[in-house]
């Protein structure tokens, strides 16, 4: 075995070992500016025990699109697979999660560093919630309304100089303009399909948590019940003289544990009830978000056609340009573009309300 032979192998081990917080390679194992090796192939579980979930931390780099680090959770399922420059923070259900990192046989970068730490089913659940509203948000109209506000911006001004100037001056313009707004709007109303998939796909997650939600509060019910019977039981004994004092004594101890569990579950069964509640607030508006982004594209997607119609005859009979002012009213397309901001505005501070909450 050659010594570069016998190197990869006592990595691959050292990346195999007992389970871990953490995972480190390349300048981040060795303290130094070396950078991880090729044809690198290793696996490592890293684990909390008794942990309800893990919060994890990654950052580094690796040679984009050729090395990678892929999380899987306990049911070994792909949780992330990223390349590049790196640096999430995310929680996953359970107390381990497990590693693969691969590298090609050519460049590589500075390395990869992974750590976990102890989080609870509440910062995951409140996690994934913030995921999908993110998502929604994402994949929703903010770079798209903003290319359509700055097309609606010229729009505007194309419309007044036909209206103040001949139409020999801004016939060119009129009609380039005209060509341009149509592409746009094409190019955005293509998207709906799309996007409004995702968003299904969104609120079938949002089901799911609240669904979660509701069966944490279901089990802080049940717990409570259990307590008040066993600190019920604890009083019956307590009261019972034929015990002698010492025992009596015990019971005492054991209603007074059993009513610090009960004000913490109780505590903590108003805090996901508000949570829960906060959350269907935030299904509500983003639904509704939903449906707004859905009228701005399939008023696109009819203005397209209109605007595509007004150009060909521009085309042919230029006189014909006066009838830009014919065209549907643009101050409802600027209607539905401010009720898409405003409720993005609204669903972002409901965000910002839910960051706050704490188990």
């Amino acid at each position: 075995m050659t010594i570069l032979n016998l190197l990869f192998l006592m990595t691959a081990l050292q990346a195999a070992e007992l389970p871990s917080n953490s995972f480190t390679v390349g300048r981040y194992a060795n303290n130094n500016n070396d950078s991880y090796l090729d044809n690198l192939n290793l696996n490592k579980m890293l684990s909390i025990p008794e942990a309800e979930a893990l919060e994890v931390t990654i950052e580094g780099e690796t040679e984009e699109g050729y090395d990678f680090l892929v999380i899987y959770d306990s049911n070994k399922k792909v949780v992330r697979r990223l390349s590049g420059s790196l640096d999430e923070t995310f929680t996953i259900r359970g107390s381990s999660i497990f590693i693969h990192f691969s590298s090609d046989n050519r460049t590589t970068k500075k390395g990869v560093q992974v750590k976990v730490t102890s989080s609870s089913l509440f910062s995951e659940i409140k996690t994934r919630l913030i995921e999908v509203t993110k998502t929604v948000l994402k994949e929703g109209t903010r770079k798209v309304y903003v290319k359509i506000s700055d097309k609606l911006n010229e729009f505007k001004q194309l419309h007044t100089e036909v209206q103040t100037q001949t139409i020999d001056r801004v016939i060119e313009k009129a009609i380039a303009e005209l060509v341009a707004v149509t592409q746009t709007y094409k190019e955005i109303a293509a998207q709906t399909e799309e996007v409004m998939t995702i968003h299904q796909n969104q609120f079938k997650a949002l089901d799911s948590l609240k669904e979660e939600t509701q069966n944490q509060i279901e089990k802080l019910k049940q717990d409570q019940q259990k307590y008040s019977d066993l600190r019920a039981s604890a009083q019956t004994k307590q009261a019972d003289t034929s015990l002698s004092a010492v025992d009596r004594q015990k019971e005492k101890f054991a209603i007074e544990v059993y009513n610090g569990i009960l004000e913490k579950l109780k505590k903590q069964q108003e805090n996901w009830e508000s949570f829960d509640e906060t959350q269907r607030l935030l299904e509500t508006k983003l639904k509704d978000y939903s449906e707004k982004v859905g009228l701005l594209l399939y008023f696109l997607g009819i203005n397209a056609q209109l605007y595509q119609q007004a150009a060909n005859v521009a085309l042919m009979r230029k006189e014909h340009i006066t009838e830009l002012n014919n065209l549907t009213d643009l101050l409802e397309l600027q209607k539905i573009i401010t009720g898409i901001a405003n409720q993005e505005e609204e669903i972002r501070a409901l965000l910002d309300n839910l960051q706050r909450y704490s188990e």
